[in-house]
């Protein structure tokens, strides 16, 4: 269990303000997440141990374009090294959406539920503003400028958009985090996400030929 070094906003003032500065709203979020895990929730007995991830990521993203990229919206749809998000030109960020497990405290991030591969891991390099020393080094010539973010759901209902540090396959750490719901206001039965075998994020495996 990683320590953040960025604690969790709730205040809902402060985020919903955040929110608004990155054109998105919670009301639009939580929709998504009701929609993600609502497809999760569809898998039975009879599927693939890893249907309900695959079902939530796969819904997920797609409500997330559904809801944000409208008529005069400044987000677009991007694919970026194989993985799907939304993007803002404008502001320079990009948003995903990723199943994730434990208990989202205030100085304890989440965990995603199934390994984060290459391509997640080099959409976020651009977010480390800080010094993490050699261990987290920008490639040299890396020239994505674009912060990532991730709308991270867990089966139970709570929710954040939150701007993470991928390290050794997982979220290490993380430069933001906003509260979007601590799942009181989520009403359906905890989805069938178990801690194995969780297929929620079609991150490729890059090979050179």
């Amino acid at each position: 269990m990683q320590l953040s070094s960025s604690e969790l906003i709730t205040e809902p003032s402060s985020v919903d303000r955040r929110l608004a500065e990155m054109n998105l709203t919670r009301e639009g979020l939580l929709r998504v997440r009701d929609i993600a895990l609502g497809a999760a929730a569809e898998a039975t007995a009879y599927h693939p141990s890893f249907s309900p991830g695959m079902k939530s990521y796969m819904e997920g993203i797609a409500a997330l374009r559904f809801e944000f990229i409208q008529l005069g919206s400044e987000w677009r749809l991007e694919k970026h090294n194989g993985m799907d998000f939304i993007r803002n030109d404008a502001l320079e960020v990009r948003l995903g959406f990723s199943n994730v497990k434990g208990s989202v405290l205030p100085d304890v991030g989440p965990r995603a539920r199934s390994p984060r591969g290459p391509g997640t891991e080099r959409a976020c390099q651009s977010n480390f503003s800080i010094d993490f020393g050699e261990e987290f080094k920008i490639p040299e010539g890396f020239e994505d400028k674009v912060a990532t973010y991730f709308l991270m759901v867990d089966k139970d209902g709570c929710a954040e958009v939150s701007k993470p540090i991928i390290q050794a396959g997982n979220f290490a750490d993380y430069l933001e985090r906003l509260s979007i719901s601590d799942g009181s206001d989520f009403n359906l039965d905890p989805t069938p996400l178990d801690d194995d075998d969780d297929l929620s994020s079609f991150d490729p495996m890059v090979t050179r030929r």
